[in-house]
């Protein structure tokens, strides 16, 4: 499974802290997270591979891409798929500022790939204000 994370500008409360964290704390193994981040003024792309660094989250398990000019989040997760995502992978597109609640989405996500086969899946979100 390859996790593409697009983001632009996601320092404030901590947002992407708690989307990093939900992603890593699934409860299945087999999965590559590409953060792509969008040329953030905040300094997210470094904040972010400071974090992974301080959680011996090795560039294998997570790569942090910085790209030098904004180009939208489509763009960013096109190039990711195209370019760190094995061809045949399940993705999964998690934005910057969103956190997966639970730990076991990635589980839920495959087994809908491995049984129904599946040309696209796409699940709701919980909004709080």
């Amino acid at each position: 499974m390859c996790v593409v994370v697009p983001t632009r500008n996601n320092v404030y409360d901590n947002r992407y802290i708690y989307n990093i964290q939900s992603i890593l704390n699934q409860n299945y193994t087999n999965y590559r997270i590409v953060v792509v981040d969008d040329h953030s003024e905040d300094k997210t792309g470094v904040l972010i591979e400071r974090y992974l660094r301080r959680r011996n989250i090795s560039t294998q398990r997570a790569v942090v891409v910085k790209k030098n000019r904004r180009e939208g989040s489509l763009a960013n997760i096109h190039y990711a798929v195209h370019n760190y995502c094995k061809e045949y992978t399940i993705t999964l597109e998690v934005d910057g500022d969103d956190e997966l609640i639970g730990n076991y989405v990635f589980k839920l996500f495959n087994a809908i790939y491995q049984n129904k086969n599946p040309g696209f899946a796409y699940s709701n979100h919980v909004y709080y204000a």
